[in-house]
């Protein structure tokens, strides 16, 4: 059960093939049931790409599942798909992007993760290699940190429990799951 709760506190993932996965993967599960519904909705829609994004809902005891279409402007996104983490379904591994990848991600170039710093003079941004954490500390009114948000229109959704277990769903076809 704590597994579980710890596997589904809020993620995305989107169809592909499992020869993009890097190495060390780690794999998730959903109940049987909910796998289910997952594979038959990405087997009516095989012509497009999905993204699916678990957000932890505010009530603290259920999560929703969005399937959005693959956005190739989304870096979030892109960046994480690229990682190590997949949802197994039906034989596939399939990538998966938690929600605080959106909240606390931040670019890396030349492996090295980026930060906004502010010009005191000008008070122009621009982004640099992120400074040690002593010099953070000192100079906090002149670190920002880039940040992307997700917009979720409710079009494809399943509302799970801590379990996995469907609670509610909009799939197109009977929204709510007995």
């Amino acid at each position: 059960m704590k597994y579980i709760f710890i596997l589904l506190a809020s993620f995305f993932m989107m169809s592909c093939s499992s020869s993009k996965m890097g190495p060390n993967k780690i794999a998730y599960l959903f109940p049987i049931q909910t796998e289910d519904v997952i594979n038959d909705f990405l087997e009516k829609n095989k012509t497009v790409d999905y993204v699916m994004y678990l957000l932890t809902n505010s009530d603290g005891v259920s999560s929703t599942l969005y399937f959005l279409e693959l956005d190739e402007d989304d870096d979030v996104l892109n960046r994480c798909a690229q990682g190590n983490r997949y949802v197994y379904v039906d034989g596939e591994y399939i990538p998966i992007v938690f929600d605080y990848d959106y909240k606390f991600s931040t670019e890396v170039i030349d492996n090295k993760p980026q930060i906004i710093m502010i010009d005191e003079k000008t008070e122009m941004e621009r982004k640099e290699d992120i400074p040690s954490l002593e010099f953070r500390s000192k100079n906090i009114h002149l670190i920002g940190y880039p940040r992307t948000d997700r917009i979720i229109d409710w079009g494809y959704y399943i509302i799970i429990n801590h379990n996995g277990n469907i609670i509610e769903k909009s799939l197109g076809s009977s929204n709510t799951e007995e």
